[in-house]
């Protein structure tokens, strides 16, 4: 018998942790007399799980409709991180592209399929990159005595030493790891 690796076994486990009652519904493409029938609507997937495939039946509601992908990146590619987003979106993005999470997991607010959040010190850099750069948007977003709250939490991780990380962070935003971190707007 052939043992799983952890990778498979995640994303086993993620499959099956969103099927409704009774476990997983993954049809196998043939019916009982070999004809290929199509689901009944229950069985359907959410509108924007990868390739329309009733397989795929992950918690989150990603369209990726518009999504417009890096020229590079292979068919595959493309499906694996579909799939890889809609594995991040069934933890934090169920709603769609733009989520706010609670300290569900004890790292403060989470923001984001990319889980950017205040513990680890990944939304810092994103929410300092804003305020710096699009002030007028900033200041809009927040009412005064949040903003206050905001940027006195800001200023204290800037200075703060605890943050040997920070121009690590701060670098990893003035270069391209890979051909998925090119903007496409």
């Amino acid at each position: 018998m052939r043992r799983l690796g952890p990778v498979t076994t995640v994303l086993l486990l993620t499959l099956l942790s969103c099927q409704p009652a009774g476990g997983p519904k993954v049809h196998s493409g043939q019916g009982a007399q070999g004809e290929n029938p199509t689901p009944p609507p229950g069985d359907r997937p959410p509108e924007g799980d990868i390739g329309g495939d009733p397989a795929w039946r992950i918690c989150s509601n990603l369209n990726f409709d518009s999504v417009t992908w890096p020229a590079e990146l292979s068919a595959r590619q493309i499906e694996d991180m579909a799939l890889a987003l809609s594995i991040t979106g069934s933890f934090e993005g169920r709603s769609g592209w733009h989520n706010i999470s609670t300290n569900f997991d004890g790292q403060g607010m989470s923001l984001g399929l990319l889980q950017q959040n205040f513990g680890q010190g990944s939304l810092q850099p994103l929410l300092i990159r804003m305020r710096d750069h699009h002030s007028g948007v900033w200041r809009g977003h927040f009412a005064p005595g949040d903003l206050n709250s905001m940027e006195a939490m800001l200023a204290a991780w800037e200075s703060s030493s605890v943050v040997g990380a920070k121009s690590v962070s701060e670098s990893l935003w003035d270069r391209e790891i890979s051909v998925l971190d090119l903007p496409s707007c």
